[in-house]
């Protein structure tokens, strides 16, 4: 497990309950502050098919502009990946006949993704949350998606 820039908030990352490690990606650019809206809607979808919580960070592409998203989501086991899958589609404009990526692993505290995820809080062009439920409804004006 590589250590990252901020231990403190990576440990405590890791030693959040979470069930699952995703990548987000879109076929779109997404600047910093597209790539908040993408994680509340992501998060306010998931969150009103059960209490959710997510933390997530923008990391720049290293070869395109703009950003992706890496997320740890704490959902509950009724929620199956397709699920989750489908509402990264539903939420980022995918589905027919486009495809927006996303990785999505069960979580493994072992691999160090509350280490990589606190490597952005460090950065200069980053952005990164902490969404509980209830937190994104607000800020996505209780639209429905």
């Amino acid at each position: 497990m590589q250590k990252y820039e901020n231990s403190v908030i990576g440990e405590w990352l890791t030693n959040q309950n979470w069930s699952h490690w995703a990548t987000l990606t879109t076929g779109y650019e997404l600047t910093l502050n597209s790539a908040r809206r993408a994680a509340h809607r992501f998060h306010d979808v998931l969150d009103r098919s059960a209490p959710t919580k997510i933390f997530w960070a923008a990391e720049p592409y290293d070869l395109k502009d703009g950003f992706h998203l890496h997320a740890l989501l704490d959902v509950p086991k009724h929620l199956e990946f397709k699920n989750i899958v489908d509402i990264w589609q539903k939420v980022s404009k995918g589905g027919k006949g486009k495809w927006n990526r996303i990785d999505l692993q069960t979580y493994d505290s072992n691999k160090g993704a509350g280490y990589y995820l606190s490597k952005y809080i460090t950065k200069r062009l980053s952005d990164y949350d902490l969404l509980t439920t209830g937190a994104s409804r607000n800020y996505c004006f209780n639209k429905r998606y």
